[in-house]
């Protein structure tokens, strides 16, 4: 490309060298990656998923017959059942800070096996044993 932009066409293919240049420099700094769908919620459970479907038949139906009290009902013991197993579950996630390093480390493990396999294989890099006389700035 020339240094010097005389007409529409050197502009143009300026443009484009520019263009180029900024979407490679991107796309090399900024791999694109696929954000995992994490939809295994550890409190969720069958009872609750059908206390909410019940909730939501009732809501459409209700709006059709103007009638919401058993709706009402039906979402505040939904609400009820959903604040349970959500409450339990940050009790235990607040037991593993209390808990000695070993045990939270065992805890925070077990909870998702396939999830820190993954983890661990992609941060697994060939380790090495420095010696005394090694030296961080040697290396």
């Amino acid at each position: 490309m020339t240094d010097k932009i005389t007409n529409f066409i050197d502009l143009e293919t300026a443009a484009k060298h520019f263009q180029d240049a900024t979407v490679l420099a991107y796309n090399e700094n900024c791999p694109f990656t696929v954000r995992p769908k994490n939809r295994n919620i550890s409190w969720w459970n069958q009872d609750l998923a059908e206390r909410r479907a019940k909730v939501r038949r009732l809501c459409n139906a209700e709006k059709k017959s103007g009638n919401w009290t058993d709706y009402k009902r039906t979402l505040t013991d939904y609400n009820k059942a959903l604040r349970q197993p959500k409450r339990k579950s940050w009790r235990r996630h607040c037991e593993i800070e209390k808990a000695p390093e070993c045990a939270r480390l065992q805890r925070i493990l077990s909870k998702d096996e396939q999830k820190m396999e993954n983890i661990l294989q992609q941060r697994r890099r060939p380790w090495k044993s420095y010696s005394g006389s090694d030296s961080l700035a040697q290396k």
